[in-house]
This record gives C-alpha cells, sequence and structure tokens, in this order.
C-alpha cells in the first residue's frame, strides 16, 4: 500500500472510524456525486428553463434520494433533440400531404408524376395497374379483385384445350413412319 495511504488510514483509525465505515461513507459520497451529475445533465437536456433547470440541481444537491426521485417525477418526457425531431417528421409529413395532393400521381417506383389512367410508367416501365381478364379494365396492381366485374385476379380466362380423336388412319401412318425410320 502507498505511504500516504497508510497514513491516511491510521489518522482515520485513530479518531475512531475503522475502514468499514470509512468504506460505506466514500460509496455513499460517490453515489451522491454520480446522481448530482447524472441530474444535471439530464435536466439541461429535457428543459430551457434556468428556474426548473436551478430547482432540480438545488433540490438533488440537498435531499440526495428523496430530490432524485421527486426529479424523477417532474421532468419532462422527452428531451429537446426527441421534441424537436418530432415536430420536424411532423412538418415533414404534413409537406408530403400537400405535395401529393397538390400534384397528380406519382409511379411508387422512380416517383415520375404520370396521368391517373396510365398502367405503365413511362419512365421505369413500373407496371402501376394490371388489367382483369374478364372485364378488360384497369385496377390498382395490389388489389386481389377486379373491383368491375369481382373476378379474382388468380383466375385467368384461358382456352379450354381439345382434346383431338387421332383416327385409325392416323394412327396407321405413325406407325409406318415408326417402322420406316426403324
Amino acid at each position: 500500500m502507498p505511504p500516504f495511504l497508510t497514513e491516511l488510514l491510521t489518522a482515520v483509525n485513530e479518531n475512531g472510524i475503522n475502514n468499514f465505515e470509512l468504506l460505506i461513507f466514500g460509496y455513499l459520497g460517490l453515489l451522491w456525486l454520480s446522481i448530482l451529475i447524472w441530474v444535471t445533465r439530464d435536466v439541461l437536456s429535457r428543459s430551457n428553463s434556468l428556474f426548473f433547470q436551478a430547482f432540480s440541481i438545488l433540490l438533488t444537491l440537498i435531499l440526495p434520494i428523496i430530490g432524485v426521485l421527486f426529479y424523477l417525477i417532474i421532468r419532462p418526457s422527452k428531451t429537446q433533440t426527441e421534441r424537436y425531431y418530432e415536430q420536424l417528421e411532423a412538418e415533414l409529413l404534413e409537406s408530403g400531404k400537400e405535395k401529393e395532393s397538390a400534384d397528380g400521381p406519382q409511379c411508387d417506383k422512380c416517383f415520375t408524376e404520370i396521368e391517373a389512367d396510365y398502367n405503365i410508367c413511362p419512365n421505369c416501365s413500373f407496371q402501376l395497374k394490371k388489367s382483369c381478364y374478364g372485364c378488360k379494365k384497369s385496377y390498382p396492381k395490389h388489389w386481389n379483385r377486379c373491383p368491375y366485374c369481382g373476378r379474382d385476379h388468380k383466375e385467368r380466362v384461358t382456352k379450354p384445350k381439345r382434346n383431338r380423336r387421332i383416327t385409325t388412319k392416323e394412327n396407321k401412318e405413325k406407325e409406318d413412319k415408326k417402322s420406316i425410320l426403324t
């Protein structure tokens, strides 16, 4: 142990304070100091009010444990930075809604302005709408059913395959070709 620490411990022991009590007082002193630093940093990030900042710091300085509990109850829920970014986000969303309503529709992929009746974006060839197989009208690509005729987009009108009967004459011709080839 360094000599200055041994001198300090002997001086403390002569005054009637043992090492365990010294450890407890040191721990409580560091805890009080760390709480005071945390409250100071937190109140400065959450409020611009000089009165509120001074009140919170003094309350924690005078009443360490009770003061910090009281501060946790009365402190603002969000920091100034969080409030700024929420306000900025709200303004951006509002301006986006205004712009979208003022302008016409846009392509979902490249955000090029398009006409409402376009099925494919002329800039990037992205399919904006699909055509119904039944009634041939266009409707938004993400819908599952045609709003005009109610047909499911997975159902496709296909021509049924005709099973053609092979006559005995055709069978004989095929057999003749096989025999010639072999």
